[in-house]
């Protein structure tokens, strides 16, 4: 028996009793399943099927054949979920800033219950990971790039403003007083293979830098503690009481989903980038954008 592809064709012949009717259920031309019998007949050294008034009809004595095929259809069916399930499942990793990622929290329970075959594996870098080199297969990023990708979209639009802590925006705001900035690294770091608006919008803005960090968390924290004015997302600063604006300029960021060059066709990638496009996308408007 050479393979399952020329049973699955014998058991359509018999099921259908013809081979046009065999041709329509294998979408497949009339000559490839003739000649796909013939091959199975000479295979067994016997032939398999006459012709009489009811159509193609198996030859007396061949009954067991039809039961042994069955069976091979059973566990061809079996292969192949099986199979299937391999592919859809396993590891996604994805690569974003910490506060998009602490976005996924509430969501992660939907996804893991309709698609329990995807892990997620989480990392939240604070530079530009090279998708291809170090294995990632999805970034998000508060910048577009300009090269080396295989997919890239736009997910959402992120409003920026300075905030600082309420008891201390008389003080910053008072005749001749000099606001003092705290950078994230995560924020203004140079790469050139990206279009990071938040880097141009803060160039010349560093004079009075008191803290640097690489964490949005830490930066808020820093800011509530009245260390001095930090440029925040206002979806993430308006949820904390302790803060004000500390003026009404508004730097609106893009937020870009990328999607390595190898693995933007397998399943549980496809099916995670729905994920997090229905999670970020469907944000109520009144979060991200400022009034």
């Amino acid at each position: 028996m050479r393979s399952w592809d020329l049973v699955r064709v014998f058991l359509a012949l018999h099921r259908a009793g013809s081979y046009e009717g065999a041709s329509q259920a294998l979408n497949m031309d009339i000559s490839t399943v003739r000649r796909k019998i013939q091959a199975l007949e000479s295979n067994l050294g016997m032939a398999l099927f006459l012709r009489d008034v009811r159509g193609i009809t198996l030859r007396p004595g061949q009954e067991e054949l039809i039961a042994a095929a069955m069976e091979m259809e059973v566990s061809a069916e079996r292969f192949q979920h099986q199979s299937q399930g391999a592919q859809r499942g396993g590891i996604v990793r994805l690569t974003m800033l910490d506060l998009f990622a602490s976005m996924l929290i509430d969501k992660l329970e939907a996804l893991r219950s309709e698609s329990p075959e995807i892990i997620l594996d989480i990392t939240t870098e604070t530079y530009f990971v090279d998708l291809e080199s170090e294995g990632v297969d999805i970034a998000v990023r508060l910048a577009r790039p300009t090269r080396g990708t295989a997919g890239m979209r736009k997910i959402a639009e992120v409003p920026f403003a300075r905030y600082v802590a309420e008891s201390k925006l008389d003080h910053f705001k008072a005749p001749g007083a000099r606001g003092v900035e705290i950078v994230s690294l995560a924020s203004d770091f140079w790469h050139r293979d990206h279009e990071f608006k938040l880097v141009d919008e803060r160039r010349g803005e560093l004079r009075n830098v008191v803290a640097r960090v690489d964490s949005y968390p830490l930066l808020l924290q820093l800011c509530e503690a009245g260390t001095g004015v930090a440029l925040l997302p206002c979806f993430l600063a308006r949820s904390r009481p302790g803060l004000a604006r500390l003026d009404a300029d508004t730097i609106t960021a893009d937020l870009w989903l990328i999607v390595r060059r190898d693995q933007s066709r397998a399943w549980r990638t496809r099916r995670t980038i729905e994920f997090l496009v229905q999670t970020f996308g469907a944000l109520d408007k009144s979060v991200l954008n400022v009034r």
